[in-house]
């Protein structure tokens, strides 16, 4: 895997801590753990995902997009990802993720300064991001009136302020698909650190064939950073 980290380095009581916190196996979070290490020795080998090693892990071009979704991981704001806060993520962005987790992560995401509304301005900026990301070409008009139908439709309580968590979960509850941006290909990223783990720690019967056998998932988001060439004096 191009890998230098061979040995999960996560104690017995640590991995019962996660699995007890999220919807992960003690095996998958082994595989998530490598995948952590990778994305977080990219640059710096310091056990945390800064904005850089983010990037180049997710591959956004734009940098307001790119800012939310970071945000939305970085939930004590340090400017950095543990893994900690990495595997709970990751753990609402998985097919394990229960809808109303998925429901609060997205709103979260809109919600940029963090004051509980959605307002016309978070609206427009994450809809202008979301359409930058993807080469889609709209006018600052266009982009205006897709914001003002939305809200025409929402009819929040209080328009000043914008749309609540309340108003927000009706909205998604009559298009539930809203949601099915927000898994993440994980199955792929655990198969192929598991693979490695058999080699390490021997086989575990059931368990690793779970792991190594999850249903497929969207794949637009796929935490994949490029790999390490091997130093010639390895």
């Amino acid at each position: 895997m191009g890998n230098k980290h061979t040995v999960c380095l996560l104690t017995r009581d640590q991995i019962i801590d996660y699995v007890e916190s999220t919807h992960f196996t003690s095996e998958e979070i082994r595989a998530l753990w490598f995948h952590f290490k990778e994305i977080s020795s990219s640059v710096t080998d310091d056990d945390i995902i800064d904005k850089a090693e983010f990037q180049k892990a997710m591959l956004f071009r734009d940098s307001s997009l790119l800012e939310q979704i970071f945000r939305v991981f970085d939930t004590d704001h340090d400017g950095s990802i543990s893994f900690s806060e990495f595997i709970s993520c990751l753990s609402t962005f998985s097919s394990k993720g229960t809808p109303e987790e998925k429901l609060r992560l997205s709103f979260q995401i809109y919600d940029a300064d963090g004051d509980n509304f959605i307002d016309k301005g978070e609206l427009r900026g994450l809809v202008t991001s979301t359409m930058r990301e993807h080469d889609v070409v709209f006018s600052s008009d266009s982009i205006a009136r897709i914001v003002d139908e939305t809200f025409a439709e929402i009819r929040p309580a209080n328009p000043s302020d914008g749309i609540s968590f309340e108003e927000y979960r009706a909205m998604v509850r009559e298009r539930p698909q809203a949601l099915s941006i927000l898994t993440l290909n994980i199955s792929s990223i655990i198969a192929e650190y598991a693979e490695a783990m058999v080699c390490l720690l021997g086989p575990a019967p059931e368990e690793t064939a779970r792991v190594c056998h999850l249903p497929p998932l969207a794949a637009r988001l796929l935490f994949r950073p490029r790999r390490r060439r091997p130093d010639p004096e390895e």
